[in-house]
């Protein structure tokens, strides 16, 4: 999916018309129309912008990740009582290890889903 597919399915999401992404954005509808036909690329300036109303990261909207959250949702997430989950400490396990976490993790998920049955 390229980038103006991705917006317009974006705003489709969003429920919200062309004409009101336009004006959240201070541009003109006909401007976003092009962005989602591919036929004018947005500027960095919007693409920012445009990724800050959908609440997705820049790597999503280039298709880099299928990974919308931004990073600040994922930090958010990731806040603990204690402070944050030091992710930056998976980088540097060895890949058993991280396989290790991974499994824990998902089984934590699975028990949280059960226990909220």
């Amino acid at each position: 999916m390229n980038l103006g597919e991705k917006l317009a399915r974006l705003r489709e999401e969003f429920d919200i018309s062309q004409k009101e992404l336009a004006a959240q954005l201070n541009v003109g509808r006909s401007t976003i129309s092009a962005y989602e036909k591919g036929t004018a690329q947005p500027s960095y300036d919007v693409l920012i912008r445009l990724a800050e109303f959908y609440g997705v990261n820049l790597d999503y909207l280039f298709g880099r990740t299928k990974i919308k959250a931004s990073m600040k949702q994922i930090e958010d997430k990731l806040k603990t009582r204690s402070g944050m989950v030091p992710v930056d400490l998976l980088f540097r396990l060895h890949d058993i290890d991280k396989e290790a976490v991974g499994m824990l993790l998902y089984s934590y998920s699975i028990k949280e889903e059960y226990r909220q049955k």
